[in-house]
């Protein structure tokens, strides 16, 4: 008897969420770009403070779902991190 087996491509992804309500002020990444753990991504305001927002993990960043001036409810998804490796 023979098992086939179909083996299918993993990708891997991070959501990078917001912990705290509060409006985006600057974004420090873009689509595509590497970033490695402990990178600030995004700086969020919260209760007139500046709170840096960074990656978890190294990867590439896949998808940007903010902008600048953006208010953000905490839980939501900020930024898609995914699998890759650095270019350089």
């Amino acid at each position: 008897m023979v098992c086939k087996v179909s083996v299918r491509e993993v990708r891997i992804m991070e959501e990078i969420k917001a912990p705290i309500p509060g409006k985006i002020l600057a974004i420090k990444c873009k689509v595509n770009d590497f970033v490695k753990s402990g990178q600030v991504l995004l700086i969020l305001e919260a209760m007139k403070m500046e709170n840096e927002i960074c990656s978890d993990s190294s990867g590439v960043v896949k998808e940007i779902k903010v902008k600048e001036g953006d208010f953000v409810q905490s839980g939501f998804t900020l930024i898609v991190i995914g699998e890759g490796k650095n270019k350089n």
